[in-house]
């Protein structure tokens, strides 16, 4: 099988029309650096494993869509996510937002669109919420995730960007 390696680890990534960066197959390592679409989604995987940690994704257009997953992995343990549409889109493959064996963060990684994360009820996609913050204009997420951080509830809040009140879901942990 062929194997495909990809680190960015800085710079700017950015598509007029198009994904900034579309996944069949490999792995890609996001450290830094800024990948958007003005037009489309900005990462489109099916297939592989990406893990960002640094990166900023954009996508501000109306249509603009941070990260659709169809299949594959797709970790985001930092960076942001700002999108107009779905900050990710988690239709299949497995999504995991923060790594459940870090510190417990409410700031990072940190998801910002209308809908923070949106889940496909009718496929076998996977979500996993382990640490950050997801933030939507209209809700910070719509399905709840398959899994969430060992001894930790989900707090619902709300915080004001620019004038428009988001809906917030972070991680508290649970004192037993």
């Amino acid at each position: 099988t062929e194997s495909t390696i990809l680190n960015i680890s800085g710079g700017t990534i950015t598509s007029l029309k198009y994904n900034a960066l579309m996944q069949e197959k490999g792995t890609t390592t996001l450290s830094g650096g800024t990948l958007t679409s003005t037009e489309s989604t900005a990462i489109s995987m099916t297939g592989g494993t990406i893990t960002t940690s640094g990166s900023t994704i954009n996508a501000p257009s109306d249509n603009g869509n941070g990260v659709f997953v169809a299949g594959g992995t797709f970790n985001i343990y930092g960076g942001a996510i700002n999108a107009h549409k779905y900050g990710i889109i988690a239709d299949g493959g497995t999504t995991n937002m923060g790594n459940n064996t870090e510190v417990l963060s409410r700031t990072t990684p940190a998801i910002t669109a209308n809908v923070g994360l949106s889940k496909n009820t009718e496929t076998n996609g996977t979500w996993n919420f382990y640490n950050g913050i997801l933030k939507g204009a209209d809700k910070a997420y719509d399905v709840e995730p398959n899994a969430k951080r060992d001894n930790s509830d989900i707090m619902h809040n709300t915080e004001d960007i620019s004038g428009t009140t988001y809906k917030t879901a972070y991680l508290n942990t649970i004192i037993p």
